[in-house]
């Protein structure tokens, strides 16, 4: 019971990681129909800046945190303010047309930043070591890694102050407009193309704190993003699409899916339990555990 309890919570913080992750990916989704597939990219720019940021100052990451979030919101500025900006302006990229150019734009940023960091940084695997990291707090019978705790904590906080923003500010309210139905509120007056920008600087944000919480945990490499982004996908399609809420539900399932999994059956395998889980909802409910397009 003991061991279940604790696998139990395991899942459950990772699910928690996963969660920030996968919610910025629906937001964007859910607001442009497109999948941003740099996402994971943005998480690993920030777990390299942050182990930087260790390395040479020998500073807490926790107490630069906002180091990280404006390199990543600074990148998601330039992707969505100028280049897919300037796609859509050319008819390259229309919203509601032509997704699948998009798509393909974003994959190409993707491996532009994996690339870029293997040029810069080496494709040499990096670890992040602080003082607090082998440290092990107790949850009843429950031996948790510190690193653990501190990342879910910072990880939920993030994901309440997002879900606060959305349903409580005008601002929230125009993108959850958006969300549920662009032309209807570009009628009413919203501003969609601010709106594309915003939500982009917000999913970056998103993927910047995950990007501290996982460089504590992780090995850092250039293509950990790919991890990140696969993962992201996955939740973000058994939560619904475009659904922020159903993102972080599917992200606690798989969460502790993946680690009953590595306990009980083998680690080796816990990727591959997450992969039957995905597709047994997809068969069961195509539209995935929340339904329908929304946040």
């Amino acid at each position: 019971m003991s061991l279940l309890f604790e696998t139990l919570i395991a899942g459950v913080m990772t699910g928690g990681l996963y969660g920030v992750i996968a919610v910025g990916l629906a937001l964007i989704f859910g607001v442009m129909r497109v999948i941003n597939f740099a996402h994971g990219d943005f998480v690993m720019v920030a777990m390299y800046v942050t182990y930087f940021l260790h390395l040479w100052f020998k500073i807490d990451p926790l107490l630069v945190i906002f180091v990280p979030i404006a390199v990543v919101a600074a990148i998601a500025f330039v992707v969505e303010g100028f280049i897919l900006r300037l796609s859509r302006a050319r008819g390259v990229f229309v919203l509601g047309g032509k997704e699948l150019t998009g798509l393909m734009i974003l994959v190409g940023i993707s491996m532009l930043l994996e690339n870029g960091a293997q040029i810069v940084w080496s494709p040499n695997y990096r670890s992040l070591v602080l003082p607090w990291s082998s440290n092990v707090i107790s949850i009843w019978s429950a031996k948790i890694p510190l690193p653990y705790v501190i990342a879910f904590i910072i990880s939920i906080l993030t994901t309440i102050l997002f879900y606060v923003f959305m349903t409580k500010t005008d601002l929230g309210r125009a993108i959850r407009a958006t969300v549920i139905n662009r032309e209807a509120a570009s009628l009413m007056g919203v501003d969609t193309d601010k709106i594309n920008l915003i939500a982009w600087l917000i999913a970056s944000a998103m993927a910047g704190v995950a990007g501290v919480v996982m460089a504590t945990l992780f090995y850092i490499y250039p293509t950990v993003g790919l991890v990140f982004t696969l993962k992201a996908f996955i939740i973000t399609i058994l939560g619904g699409m475009g659904s922020a809420i159903g993102a972080f539900f599917g992200a606690l399932l798989l969460g502790i899916v993946e680690s009953v999994g590595a306990v009980y059956i083998a680690v080796g395998y816990k990727e591959a339990i997450g992969y039957i889980i995905f597709l047994i909802v997809l068969l069961l409910k195509p539209s995935g555990l929340f339904g329908r397009f929304r946040v």
